[in-house]
This record gives C-alpha cells, structure tokens and sequence, in this order.
C-alpha cells in the first residue's frame, strides 16, 4: 500500500506541475491577446476618424462640383447671350455703316490678321520688326477710330454696353468654374488620402484581429490542458482519500481481530480455571465478553 500511495502521489505532483506550466502559458496567450485586442481597437478606431474625416472632404467635393455645374450653366447662359449681342451687334453695324465704311472696316480687320501672322512669323531685323509694330498700332487705332463712330449710334452703343456686361458676366462665371473646379479638385485629392491611408490602418486592424484570435485560441487550448491536469490532480487526491480510508479499515480490522484472538485465549484461561490478570479482564471488558 506505501508503495502503491507513493506513486500516485508523485503522479499527482506530476500533473499539478503540468497543470502550473498550462496555466503560465494561458496566462501569456491571454496577456497577448488582450495586447492585440487593444491594438485593433485602437487602429479601428483612428481608421473610422480618418474614413469620417474622408467623407466630409467628399462631401466639400461634391458641393463644389456641384458649384461648378452651377457656375458653368451661368457661363453658358452668358456666352449665348454674347453670342447673340454679337450676332445683332453685327447687323446693326451692317445697316448703319456706309458701304464705304465697312468695306474700310474688313480692310483694316484683313491687313491686321496679315500683319500680326508676319510678325508671328516672319525672321525680321530689329528694325524692320520696329516698323511692323508701328503698322499695326497704327491699323489697330483706325478700327477702333471706325468702331468709336459707330457707337455714336445710340442703338448700337446700347448693344455694344450690354455685350461688355455679357462678357464680363460670362468671364465671371468663367473664373468660378475654375476656382470651384480647383477645389474640387483639392477635396478630392485629400479624401483619396484620407481614404487609402483609412483603408491602410484597417488592414493593420485585420492583421491585428488575426493575431488576437491565434492568441486567443491558443490560450483557450492551455487553459483546457490547465482544467484535464487539474482534474487528474482531483482524480488522484480521491484515490489517495480513498486508499488511505482503507488503509485506516484494513488497520481497524486488523487491531480488532487481534483484540478477539487475545480475548478468545483469556476466556479460555478463564474456562480452564487460571488466575486472570487486571489487564485480562480489562481486555475481555473491552471486547464485550464480560
């Protein structure tokens, strides 16, 4: 029996050092994991401030955008409208200008297309480029001598006034379409930053949320193998409890039955007649014969 209590006490040992080192590594995989599960919230949480930040540039985008449809409805409206003053600009010039004075007109507007080609193209001397600058001031002042006599006309001074109003609002609109157009543009370069580095940070998030359940995964496994070595460790105390209780019975029964042998061979002293001792008679006392 020593032998056989002695062994499993040292399985028992065995196991609750198993059980000590499942607990060591469940605690490591648990701390781990709850590393990795702050890390992925902290990165799912600066992701959503930047996918957040992202979507208010794309908001400022498209309002901008919408600005600039806005802004190029303006320009196209203006733009017929100039079309159309210039249309009856051209008319009335027609009909109030002498023959002689328009045929003077497309003359001056001809030579000052040839002359402005020469001096695009043309390789001249300074001199002869000093010359040609000066025909084409001078050509340049008689159209607008011509064109200054015709707005005398008060009719064609009216529409001369409202097609310089057209273009002007039309170039208005012109420059809010370009800004308009460059801030959209700014938005939106700065939410595609924004939305690449969210995107970025979320796989980070992932990555991170695959390592939190490896961990956690592996710290369910040790606390597992902490719980079967424990219960082994219970197992083996109900073994030794129970080989010690019949240990405590077998030495219980043994002790009696050497109390009845005793006690059979005082009585039988007695039977024969033999002087029995105080301790003979406390014995069959005790074994219940007398």
């Amino acid at each position: 029996m020593p032998m056989e209590m002695e062994e499993i006490k040292r399985k028992k040992e065995e196991e609750n050092i198993e059980a000590e080192k499942a607990k060591k590594i469940r605690d490591k995989y648990n701390k781990e994991a709850h590393e990795w599960s702050k890390r992925r919230d902290e990165l799912n949480a600066r992701a959503r401030e930047l996918i957040d930040e992202a979507t208010q540039h794309k908001n400022k985008r498209d309002e901008y955008n919408q600005k600039v449809r806005e802004a190029k409805e303006e320009r196209e409206k203006w733009n017929r409208r100039v079309s159309e003053l210039g249309e009856e600009l051209s008319r009335l010039r027609k009909e109030r200008m002498p023959a002689d004075g328009k045929r003077r007109l497309r003359d001056l507007r001809r030579d000052l297309r040839r002359l402005e080609r020469q001096q695009e193209t043309a390789v001249l001397k300074p001199a002869e480029e000093k010359a040609l600058i000066e025909k084409i001031r001078r050509v340049n002042a008689e159209i607008k001598e011509l064109e200054s006599k015709m707005e005398e006309d008060e009719e064609i001074r009216k529409v001369l006034t409202e097609l310089r109003e057209a273009k002007d609002k039309a170039e208005e609109a012109h420059a809010l379409v370009e800004k308009y157009a460059r801030l959209a543009q700014d938005e939106h370069e700065l939410m595609s930053k924004l939305y690449d580095e969210g995107r970025r940070i979320r796989r980070e998030a992932d990555e991170a949320q695959e390592k939190f359940i490896q961990a956690k995964i592996a710290a369910d496994e040790a606390h597992q193998k902490h719980i079967d070595h424990l219960r082994l460790v219970h197992d083996y105390d109900k073994i030794l409890f129970g080989l010690r209780k019949k240990d405590r019975e077998e030495r219980k029964a043994r002790a009696e039955e050497e109390v009845k042998k005793r006690s059979d061979e005082i009585l039988e002293k007695f039977k024969k007649g033999e002087k029995l001792s105080t301790e003979d008679l406390l014995k069959l006392q005790k074994a219940g014969l007398i």
